[in-house]
């Protein structure tokens, strides 16, 4: 069986752990994008949905997508990710899946970020940031899951407390991060469970991630892991660290290859878009 292509902007819910609260509302550092469209953001609050994924919740935190996480369409995704110079086909490949494999909103050309949350449908198991299924909630964000994942990278995660280090990591970093969570999770969940395409679809997830956070305008490849700490613990893109889009276009013959590259690293064999 063909495996099937879905892009998930970071698949890896309520509003996200807050490690460092000294943070929260602070002005930006004087970066050009303070004042431009990721200088907006805020927590989602009560009524607002959220998935399990910190890259959509993201988006939504932003105003990228709808701040209160539903009728997400087709366009708003187009729209979103051409902001972070990804190619749209991307976007109309993610919607059509999720709207094909949950069920969508009554108009049926939306869709609600927590409708992501059902287990094994596009939510796995081995996420870098939140619970398995069988061990506890699967959609908000874990902090002790997510220092296991920082400390794969053979760096201390409570290095990046005051955000000051720039260490960066490359892609094949990444993915042997990633598989040492698969690992982790296949020794303490009864419950396991990665079928072949959740394997697939947990590469791309490391794959968006590097392109989203890479350090260099026109290097997708490797990160800044502070980058990475600041992203998922308040679910907004790092600017005041210095952050901003990468400049390579994300097409989707680079986000296979970059996905094939973190399956290779996990001994895991590659992918193919579907025909």
């Amino acid at each position: 069986m063909q495996t099937r292509l879905v892009l998930v902007v970071v698949s890896l819910a309520a509003g996200p752990a807050l490690a460092h609260p000294h943070l929260a509302g602070r002005g930006g550092d004087g970066h050009p994008h303070d004042s431009g469209i990721f200088s907006h953001w805020q927590r989602a609050g009560p009524d607002d949905a959220r998935s399990p994924c910190p890259g959509l919740n993201t988006l939504a935190n932003h105003g990228l997508l709808p701040h209160s996480g539903r009728n997400v369409t087709a366009a708003d995704l187009r729209s979103a990710v051409t902001q972070l110079n990804q190619d749209p086909a991307t976007a109309d490949l993610l919607f059509q899946t999720i709207v094909s494999v949950h069920e969508a909103n009554a108009d049926g050309l939306s869709f609600d970020l927590d409708h992501l949350i059902p287990h094994n449908v596009l939510e796995h198991d081995a996420s870098l940031s939140r619970s398995d299924a069988a061990l506890g909630n699967n959609h908000v964000f874990n902090q002790t899951i997510f220092n296991e994942y920082m400390r794969s990278y053979n760096v201390s995660a409570e290095s990046y407390d005051g955000f000051e280090g720039n260490a960066t990591a490359t892609l094949e970093a990444g993915g042997l991060a990633r598989a040492a969570r698969i690992r982790t999770e296949q020794a303490r969940d009864p419950a396991f469970s990665l079928p072949a395409n959740f394997h697939f679809n947990s590469a791309l997830e490391t794959a968006v991630l590097f392109h989203v956070m890479g350090w260099s305008p026109t290097d997708a490849l490797e990160i800044r892991l502070d980058f990475v700490r600041f992203f998922f613990e308040h679910e907004r893109f790092p600017v005041r660290l210095g952050w901003r889009p990468s400049q390579a276009l994300l097409s989707l013959p680079l986000f296979l290859q970059m996905a094939n590259t973190v399956l290779q690293v996990g001994g895991e064999p590659p992918a193919s878009l579907p025909a």
